[in-house]
């Protein structure tokens, strides 16, 4: 910033020093004082109305596709981990699904009434109804 604004300034009120005249009975001693000059309203910051509104006009612009970016980036980063989420919960699904059937194969096997017998004369058990009994009679040794 220059201070050439300033020196003029500071130049005129000096051209409006104080000047006296001689007392007299007409003329009472007359005192006039430099008044600073004042800013035109129109100037702001040192520049015209219309260069100031230019400035505000880019510094809002530079704030607005600044925030655009950063909203963009971070909304684009927050898709990406909802995506990686989904695959994730997606591949959790087929294992448990996969699980499941495991799980529902070993069921059947266990309930079905001819494993449950096999399982049953393994380990010395004898029927006293049903498979495995003599015309539902048991049977003594």
């Amino acid at each position: 910033m220059s201070a050439a604004p300033y020196i003029h300034v500071r130049e005129r009120a000096t051209d409006k020093r104080t000047t006296t005249t001689a007392p007299s009975k007409k003329n009472p001693l007359r005192i006039e004082q430099a008044v600073p000059a004042r800013r035109a309203k129109s100037q702001q910051f040192g520049l015209s109305t219309a260069e100031f509104l230019a400035a505000q006009a880019v510094l809002f612009t530079v704030f607005a596709a600044a925030s655009f970016m950063a909203s963009v980036l971070v909304g684009n980063t927050l898709g990406e981990l909802e995506r990686r989420k989904a695959v994730d919960a997606h591949s959790q699904v087929r294992l448990a699904q996969a699980d499941m059937v495991r799980l529902r194969q070993r069921y059947d096997r266990l309930n079905s009434a001819a494993d449950i017998g096999d399982w049953a004369s393994a380990r010395g058990f004898v029927a006293a109804y049903g498979i495995g009994a003599d015309n539902g009679i048991p049977t003594k040794d």
